[in-house]
């Protein structure tokens, strides 16, 4: 019924790969299931059964006891040379090797870099990525047109807030929309055109939304702090990075306060990871005494903080920090670790006190 192609550019590194999980590949898998999140985020106004059964339309799923299929099909393409797979993130970040040593080191001020992709650029465990400028096709076949709306709304959030591959929330993925062609719909094309050409993470207006009934993270009353604009991802980053790392640092001994960034965290001097659960009293008879106990640990959960580029109309790189809307844990929560060693109530003062010691920032409410 519509077939909608999105001409794309990366902006950051993108850390996304096929089945072996080592060759870079920017899957439609991918695509798609990072639309579903950012289509969550934009219908907080519906409840739970009605959000999952108009999910279930547009993104397929089990429905009423049978298998849906998707309402529209994503197709990627572009070159797949050689020259777009960059072998190492440290080809970009200004590093030396320290004297005696055979690991590279970031040079002073672009630690935080280091810090933000820990997992990416670790000695013998680097991580090769699709280098950003490199432009790609997504291409979206709408099969019922009722649906186009909410689909192509859901790629913009995507592009303006949201990434894909490894590292998403910490400035990783990052992509951006150059053009727009719709097939045999020409009043179509030019409306997205316009949207697109018109839109960026700080002008965004939410048009759903009356109401919110969601536990689920959402973009409505979700926060913007937009920081210094730079002429490159690497600087645009290095900033808020630095502070993210400083301050993170200086935090690290309240093991059960920073899993708010996010979880898990492993503490190897304590060795203990956080998490999140229930936690309730049981009668443990080799002690004569009840004992708190966790059942329904949760293992992960996203940070609500997300770093993110977007370029303007000239090609500078604005950086911004997203403090999505939500509660973080479901009610009756608590971060703990396994054993309730380490327990504490979700809190927003540390994601507060973070966003308090960046200065020069411009702030926006979605």
């Amino acid at each position: 019924m519509g077939k909608i192609t999105f001409e794309c550019e990366t902006i950051t590194p993108m850390f996304c790969y096929g089945a072996d999980q080592t060759t870079p590949e920017i899957r439609a898998a991918s695509i798609k299931g990072a639309m579903r999140f950012w289509w969550r985020a934009l219908h907080p106004d519906l409840d739970i059964d009605e959000l999952r059964k108009k999910e279930t339309e547009i993104f397929g799923g089990a429905g009423d006891g049978d298998a849906k299929r998707s309402s529209f099909t994503v197709r990627v393409l572009y070159e797949k040379r050689e020259d777009i797979i960059v072998s190492t993130l440290w080809t970009e970040i200004p590093h030396f090797v320290p004297s005696g040593k055979t690991y590279n080191k970031p040079n002073n001020g672009y630690e935080g870099l280091q810090y933000l992709f820990y997992s990416l650029v670790m000695p013998k465990n680097d991580k090769p990525y699709i280098k950003t400028g490199t432009s790609f096709n997504v291409l979206i076949n709408c099969e019922n047109k009722k649906h186009i709306g909410d689909i192509i709304e859901s790629f913009k959030v995507l592009s303006l807030f949201g990434g894909l591959g490894s590292r998403t929330r910490r400035g990783a993925g990052n992509f951006t929309i150059k053009s727009v062609t719709v097939s045999e719909n020409k009043e179509l094309e030019e409306k997205i055109v316009e949207q697109i050409k018109n839109s960026s993470p700080e002008t965004y207006s939410i048009k759903h939304s009356a109401n919110v009934v969601s536990d689920f993270s959402y973009l409505k009353g979700s926060k913007l702090y937009i920081l210094k604009k730079e002429n490159s991802w690497v600087e645009a980053l290095k900033g808020i990075s630095k502070i993210y790392q400083e301050f993170r640092d200086k935090r690290r001994g309240e093991i059960a306060y920073t899993p708010n960034f996010g979880f898990p965290v492993l503490h190897r001097n304590q060795k203990t990871t956080m998490g999140a659960g229930v936690i309730k009293k049981k009668y443990n008879k080799k002690e004569n005494k009840e004992v708190d106990v966790v059942s329904d640990f949760l293992e992960r959960r996203s940070s609500p903080i997300i770093f993110h580029l977007y370029k303007d109309s000239i090609g500078n790189h604005v950086p911004f920090i997203l403090w999505l809307n939500g509660d973080f844990l479901p009610s009756g929560y608590k971060i703990t670790d396994k054993k309730v060693a380490n327990k504490a109530d979700p809190s927003e003062n540390i994601l507060k006190e973070f966003i308090n010691s960046i200065n020069d920032k411009k702030e926006v409410t979605l």
